[in-house]
């Protein structure tokens, strides 16, 4: 077991049995895992969200895509939906709601609290087919969208850990808790994720504190 396990158990507790973390530093990346292996497949929740906005900022970054550009532009989508844009969808903006809704949705919450299966689980051609029904709000004013972020989206945090500012974003699904977290200045990152519906922050916070002094 290695020294980082060992720290994530020791601040996890016993409660939590099977966690993948891993530890990026200005030289190296270490990994490791408890019940699984560090390939195992693990439920990000939202810090998907996250890594989507990443994605969206370096594509404007690069000119592959327009601040203004809208959906209709690069998905088949007709109507009102059609005209919402990828920065609003970003900003949680759009005037989408949260979910699609309808019956399928109840559905699939349902499997969720009761089965721990995953309710975001449709290809493209399917999620296109759930916007039929779905009826845009106000836009402009935020309102936190999952729909949306199916789409498109940016959702990391800022702020003070321990006296230094950190990037960080967390998740949860049925059966999991995600925390990963960037110290810019120092050059390190946590990413850890346990099967478990407790919280991970507190210990991955302390984790990304103490990776900057080892």
């Amino acid at each position: 077991m290695s020294d980082l396990l060992a720290r994530a158990g020791e601040l996890l507790g016993a409660k939590h049995t099977t966690y993948v973390v891993a530890r990026v530093g200005p030289d190296a990346v270490e990994t490791d895992a408890r019940g699984t292996d560090v390939h195992g497949d693990v439920e990000l929740g939202s810090i998907s969200k996250g890594v989507t906005g990443l994605l969206w900022h370096d594509a404007l970054a690069r000119g592959e895509v327009s601040a203004d550009a809208t959906l209709g532009d690069h998905l088949e989508i007709p109507g009102p939906i059609g005209r919402v844009t990828l920065s609003s969808l970003a900003t949680h903006s759009s005037g989408l709601p949260r979910l699609a809704g309808g019956s399928e949705m109840v559905k699939r919450s349902w499997e969720l609290w009761r089965k721990g299966r995953n309710p975001y689980r449709e290809d493209v051609p399917a999620l296109l087919a759930m916007l039929h029904d779905v009826k845009l709000r106000r836009p402009g004013k935020p309102s936190y969208s999952n729909l949306g972020f199916q789409l498109i989206g940016a959702g990391w945090l800022t702020g003070a850990v321990a006296g230094h500012e950190v990037t960080w974003h967390n998740g949860g699904t049925g059966g999991f808790r995600s925390f990963v977290g960037i110290d810019r200045n120092r050059g390190t990152g946590i990413a850890l994720v346990s099967a478990s519906s407790r919280s991970v922050d507190g210990a991955a916070s302390t984790l990304l504190c103490e990776a900057g002094s080892t």
